[in-house]
Order: structure tokens, then C-alpha cells, then sequence
């Protein structure tokens, strides 16, 4: 019997640990049987189906199991009917925390599916394909220790550096929160320091270019977090690598000893991502969710005035009984504490979840169909969600991207003080009204949105002057240069020759001769009317002309020198 197991990742850059799992304990247990084989095949539902389905037909196999989740199940089901119509003799096994809920109704609806496994796969599958247990519609899975799987990695001498590959030190999740299926399973069950430690160096030693830790807090023991912390930081110091660990962590557990470790980290080795969810802490009552929020919007501050570790915070918007106030307060905050990254995402009525048993009893209405998204709430209505989308929307593409940092600021506490879901509901109302939700800005015309809703926004403000304007258009023209010095957009355009009256000769000779191996024509300098670098570091106003120069011979611009008058 030939079995090909099936991931559909959702995107081609990432990998599927659940699959290497079975494949690993197949191939350790099963591997010498000459009777049963298994290979995987791993595709992305960015992929044409056609292409997909073609694949797995030529495949020929006997059996087809599918590795299912939120958000490729539709993509699984419809390639499943397709599949069998022309194979008509195959058996289909599906599992995955997306069909672990499902009951009959679901083999009425999709007739093409043979078996669902529950639960933990790697031994039940094994005898499926194999022909020792015999199939049913529902087999539960039998459970297995993290300690007692083997790293599913070890067999890689060198990485590939344009994957993403997902390591877990730690199942299991120490929280209860009603919206997360791990919520089910609050006892942790981790790997012992020393291991995680051997299995990062190896990491490392292949030069694996970005390691994402699935650990839903990976710091629930702070002790044994620091300890690996630790190793990854020795090992750099000691040789440095292009490794990036990702790690999603609870803030409020990060000791202080911790933090000042983390704070002699070397720069773009470590990427913490950290839940808040929400600042109202009778909302987080509601979902079961313990935090310190206090505690976490201090230590997060901590974290990024270190600025060697990139932050991301994550909100959840359609949460039971918070209305738009409660979740702009939220937003405010997390954007108060200067992270690089507010993922504003939307509550999804996960099947088994503890939240979607209680969808009555808090109002909250969802789709039907995967991956189940909120469409409104008893404090929430689908109005409201659809501005929140649009100012999510915004927000990855002004501030997520961080190529507006500096007009960003300044458009904020000039025009909104600081009520930054303002700022990013007035960018929302200006983008949709030059089109841009239908269809793919370009960067210019992003940037012109941003330029658009300043101007405006300033206007209303009684306080705003022309000067004040023109100090937003500089930062604005300065954090384009920042990413493209090469091509002009002409409504930032001011007097930008290199050969200004004001700028003397000693200056543009002086800079030349600092960087003359700049080739001629690959050297701009632009004209600002206040200390743009000044502002950029220090948030403070300093008037006066102020020159920048470039060098553009290279895709991302770098900043040679600047000059006073």
C-alpha cells in the first residue's frame, strides 16, 4: 500500500512539522515493511489546485492523509472530491486540529472522506496504512510525549535559507483562554532545556535562516526559558550567525533578571511576539485569560528601548462584550509602547473551542464556513468590524512595514495627540476613498494617501500651520528616502540640487571626498527645512536647513553625511 501524506501550508515558504512527525515515526517503526510505503508532498493553497490535483494523481497512490487546519480545509475538501472522482478506489484519511470536532454530519456533506483521525496521529496512522487496524469513519489517536518524538530536523546538514521552519520545545499551553483550542490542554508538557539547547545548535550549525517556535508561551518557566536564552546568546557571541529565533511569549512572566539578559542580546537574533489581546480586563475575565496587563505593557516598553529585539503584540478584535472604545484603548496602548508590529487581528469561533459553546450567551455571530471569523458581536456590529479590518489593513502597511516611522509620529501628535487609532481610522477613510480596498496600491500611492490624510487632518486642526505641514511632508520625504532615494515623487519635491546657494562648496566637496568612491550620479542630496535625523532620534524639533546626502547606487539607499545652515 503507497500512502502520500499531504501538507498544504499557507505559504510555500513555510514547513509542516505535523507531517515530518508521521513521517519520522512511520519510516522508525514501519520503514523496513515491504507491504506499506509513505512519501510526502508538500504544496501551499497559494497553489494552483490543477497543478495540485495532477501531482497527486500521477503519485498513484493507495491511501491520501491530509494534515488539515483553518485555513486550508476548504482548500483540502474540494481537491478530496476532485481526487476521488478520478481515483474512485483510494482511501482519504484526514486529521489535524481543523476535523478532531467534526461528527457524522460531516461524512454526509463530504462523501469523499474515508477516516478521520482524533488527537495525536503517528502510531494510528502507522497502523492504518499498514493494514493493522481496519478503517472507520472516526479513529482516535493515541498520545505521545514530546520528550518521546524525535527532532524532526536532524537529518539536515545545511538549511534551506528561503524556508521557514517551525520547531516545538513545548506542548500544551499554561493558560485557559476560551478562544484557543489549547485552552484544552493547560498541563505543558516541554523538552528539557539540555535538548532544546542541542537541537537550536543545530539550527544554527545548518544555518537555518528563520526558526519559528510554536510554543504558545514558550516563557511559562522563566528559568528554563532564560537558560536557552542564554545558550543562544553565548553561542553568538561567541560566533555570530544569521539565525532568527521567533519565539511567542506572556510578558508579564519575564523576570527581571530575564530582562537583563535579553537586553544584552545581540541585535535580530530573537523576534518576540507577545498576546495582549486586550487592556480591558474585564474582557480578558470574560475569555478566561490570565495577564498582568500592567506588568506587560511595562515589560514590553523594557524590551524595545533595549531595540535589539523586534516586538510584535497581538490584539483580538470581537472579543465577548468589548464595543470599539475598549478596543481602541487597547490599540492606543500597545502603539504607546513602540513596538515594530500591532497585529490587530479578529476572534475566530474555533469548532471545539470553549468560546463557541458560549457564542449565545455573548451574541457573537461568525461564519459558518472556515476559518469561522467574527461577523458581530451583543457590543460589535459588522459595521464596526469592517472599519476595524480596514484600520488593521492600515496599520500593516503604514506602521507594520516601518517605512513611515518619522511621519507617522509627527501626523499623530500634531494632528490627533496621539490618538493613534484616529490617525489610522483617518488614513483608513481616505484610502477607501481613492479606491485602494479594491484593488493593490503601489508604494507611491500609498504614500500619497499618507500625504493626502495629513494635509487634511492638519487643516482641521486650529493649532496647525503651513510650517507645521511642511515639517510633515519633510519626514514623509525623508522615511521614502529611506527605503527609495532613486525615483522623485513630485508632490514632496522642493529645491533639491546638490548645487543650493545656501550649501557651500566646502561642504558638497568635503563629502564627496569623504565617500569618493560613490561613482558620480549614485550621490543626491536632498534639502529638509528643520534636522530630520535629529527628530528621528529624538523626537525633538530643531529648526534650520537641513542636507542630506545619499548614496543610491545600491537598491536601499544609505545615508553618506548630512550638513547644517
Amino acid at each position: 500500500m503507497k500512502t502520500i501524506l499531504v501538507a498544504l501550508n499557507a505559504t510555500y515558504n513555510h514547513t509542516n512539522p505535523a507531517v515530518r512527525y508521521l513521517e519520522r515515526y512511520f519510516n522508525d517503526k514501519h520503514g523496513s515493511k515491504a507491504t506499506c510505503s509513505l512519501y510526502v508532498r508538500e504544496f501551499s493553497i497559494n497553489d494552483d489546485e490543477e497543478s495540485v490535483l495532477d501531482t497527486l494523481i500521477r503519485d498513484k497512490g493507495d491511501i491520501y492523509a491530509f494534515s488539515c487546519y483553518v485555513w486550508n480545509i476548504r482548500y483540502i475538501l474540494d481537491i478530496t472530491s476532485d481526487l476521488k472522482k478520478v481515483m474512485p478506489d483510494i482511501r482519504i484519511i484526514l486529521g489535524g486540529p481543523e476535523v478532531m470536532y467534526e461528527d457524522h454530519l460531516f461524512y454526509e456533506i463530504n462523501k469523499q472522506i474515508d477516516v478521520i483521525v482524533r488527537g495525536q496521529g503517528e502510531k494510528v496512522l502507522a497502523k492504518l496504512i499498514c493494514g493493522d487496524i481496519p478503517m472507520s469513519r472516526f479513529i482516535e489517536g493515541e498520545t505521545l510525549s514530546i520528550s518521546s518524538r524525535p527532532f524532526i530536523y536532524d537529518g539536515i546538514s545545511v538549511f534551506d535559507d528561503n524556508k521557514q521552519y517551525y520547531y516545538e520545545t513545548a506542548s500544551g499551553c499554561p493558560f485557559s483562554c476560551t478562544y484557543c483550542l489549547s485552552g484544552a490542554y493547560t498541563k505543558v508538557d516541554p523538552l528539557p532545556a539540555e535538548r532544546v539547547i542541542r537541537e537550536v545548535d543545530a539550527f544554527i550549525s545548518g544555518k537555518a535562516r528563520i526558526i519559528k517556535l510554536v510554543d504558545r508561551t514558550f516563557n511559562f518557566d522563566d528559568r528554563r526559558a532564560y537558560e536557552i536564552w542564554s545558550h543562544i546568546i553565548k553561542r553568538y557571541n561567541e560566533k555570530p550567525f544569521n539565525t532568527v529565533f521567533h519565539f511567542e511569549i506572556s510578558a508579564d512572566l519575564l523576570s527581571d533578571k530575564t530582562l537583563k539578559l535579553l537586553e544584552s542580546a545581540p541585535a535580530g537574533i530573537f523576534r518576540f511576539e507577545c498576546g495582549v489581546q486586550s487592556v480591558n480586563g474585564s474582557v480578558l475575565e470574560n475569555v478566561r485569560r490570565r495577564s498582568d496587563i500592567s506588568r506587560i505593557l511595562e515589560n514590553v516598553k523594557k524590551l524595545v528601548s533595549s531595540g535589539n529585539i523586534e516586538i510584535h503584540v497581538d490584539l483580538i478584535a470581537g472579543l465577548p462584550e468589548e464595543n470599539i472604545v475598549s478596543i481602541a484603548n487597547s490599540y492606543n496602548a500597545v502603539y504607546d509602547s513602540g513596538v515594530s508590529m500591532v497585529q490587530l487581528g479578529f476572534l475566530k469561533v474555533l469548532k471545539g473551542s470553549v468560546i463557541r459553546d458560549e457564542a449565545e450567551r455573548f451574541g457573537l455571530v461568525y461564519s459558518d464556513m472556515a476559518p469561522y471569523k467574527i461577523l458581530s458581536t451583543s457590543h460589535l456590529s459588522f459595521e464596526e468590524l469592517g472599519l476595524l479590518r480596514r484600520i488593521a489593513r492600515m496599520t500593516e502597511i503604514y506602521h507594520n512595514s516601518g517605512n513611515y516611522i518619522g511621519s507617522l509620529r509627527y501626523i499623530s501628535k500634531e494632528a490627533f495627540d496621539n490618538d493613534h487609532f484616529g490617525m489610522f481610522r483617518a488614513l483608513a477613510d481616505e484610502y477607501e476613498t481613492r479606491g485602494g480596498f479594491k484593488r493593490a496600491f503601489s508604494a507611491k500611492e500609498n504614500l500619497l494617501v499618507l500625504l493626502e490624510a495629513g494635509r487634511n487632518t492638519l487643516k482641521q486642526n486650529a493649532r496647525s500651520s503651513d510650517h507645521v505641514f511642511l515639517m510633515f511632508r519633510d519626514l514623509l520625504k525623508f522615511d521614502k528616502y529611506r527605503y527609495d532615494a532613486r525615483s522623485e515623487i513630485s508632490e514632496l519635491k522642493m529645491n533639491m540640487s546638490s548645487r543650493h546657494p545656501d550649501l557651500s562648496e566646502d561642504i558638497t566637496s568635503e563629502i564627496r571626498r569623504k565617500f569618493n568612491k560613490v561613482k558620480t550620479g549614485r550621490m543626491r542630496c536632498e534639502r529638509y527645512i528643520f534636522d530630520v535625523e535629529y527628530y528621528m532620534e529624538t523626537g525633538v524639533i530643531r529648526s534650520g536647513d537641513h542636507f542630506v546626502f545619499y548614496d543610491v547606487s545600491l537598491p536601499k539607499p544609505r545615508i553618506l553625511g548630512s550638513a547644517k545652515i
